[in-house]
């Protein structure tokens, strides 16, 4: 089976196994991933794929030779489950116990610059060959692809949400609390905005830092998300860009604090 999956610049490593494993179902212990190009020949043996050097090194060679030569190749990287994994059917599911041997193959289409269904981190220039690191300084912009009859809210999955705060604060690691922030059903932008401070330190054990800088930077893309509904609607277009950049922070940090501000009793004021 072949499923085509699309990672984009800056993407980050661990992220890209993380996809790789999810949907090759499959866990990182009962895996031993191999690549090739897929204008290599079958009975070349794939390459090892296990630390981020192996994966910088295969997107660095797919690129290299999607550009060689005077016309863009189409190229992709196949990525196969070289360890055969046995599963073991129980009976109570159904029928007698069945082993079954599943060596799967992914192709992994190249970072593009225009994006269709997936989401896009924007990286340096197209020329460049450095396409995975764990520091992203550059500004985010998120594509979404949107329905006519979507709602008007746009869907940022909680992983993404991590991602672009992680990209700002990375020693901060916010992705080590995505279990907590799923158990407590908290899988979308949308929900992450309807708790406080509090509710992270207590239920999700955020340190009381961590909470309220996570809180800020939540409700900072609710906001823009919201005004990008408003200009998508205003533009009549299908689909929606996103910056997540600190250029409008002031604006948002003002409109932060009117809103604040109009809930505070007439006598009291925002310093």
């Amino acid at each position: 089976m072949y499923v085509d999956v699309g990672f984009a610049k800056n993407t980050l490593p661990s992220s890209v196994f993380d996809c790789i494993h999810a949907y090759m179902d499959i866990s990182p212990e009962d895996s031993e991933l191999g690549w090739r190009l897929s204008t290599d020949r079958c009975s070349d043996p794939p390459a090892r794929l296990k630390t981020s050097f192996d994966l910088k090194n295969a997107f660095q060679l797919a690129r290299a030779k999607r550009y060689s030569g005077r016309k863009e190749k189409h190229m992709k990287i196949e990525i196969s489950n070289l360890k055969s994994i046995s599963k073991i059917i129980s009976a109570k599911q159904g029928g007698e116990n069945s082993h079954l041997s599943n060596i799967s193959a992914q192709p992994i289409t190249l970072p593009s610059p225009t994006v269709h269904n997936y989401i896009h981190l924007r990286g340096e220039a197209a020329n460049q060959n450095q396409l995975l690191h764990a520091g992203i300084k550059c500004p985010h912009d998120i594509y979404l692809k949107m329905d006519d009859e979507s709602d008007d809210e746009l869907q940022l999955p909680i992983c993404n949400v991590l991602d672009i705060i992680d990209a700002l604060f990375p020693a901060m690691d916010f992705h080590q609390y995505l279990g907590a922030l799923h158990c407590q059903g908290i899988t979308y932008l949308a929900s992450a905005v309807n708790f406080d401070c509090d509710f992270y330190v207590s239920d999700v054990r955020m340190s009381r830092g961590a909470a309220s800088l996570f809180c800020r930077q939540v409700n900072k893309m609710k906001m823009k998300n919201d005004w990008a509904v408003v200009r998508q609607k205003a533009k009549g277009k299908k689909c929606a860009r996103i910056s997540y950049d600190d250029r409008d922070e002031e604006f948002l940090l003002r409109e932060a604090d009117f809103e604040y501000t109009k809930h505070l009793p007439s006598n009291i004021t925002s310093t």
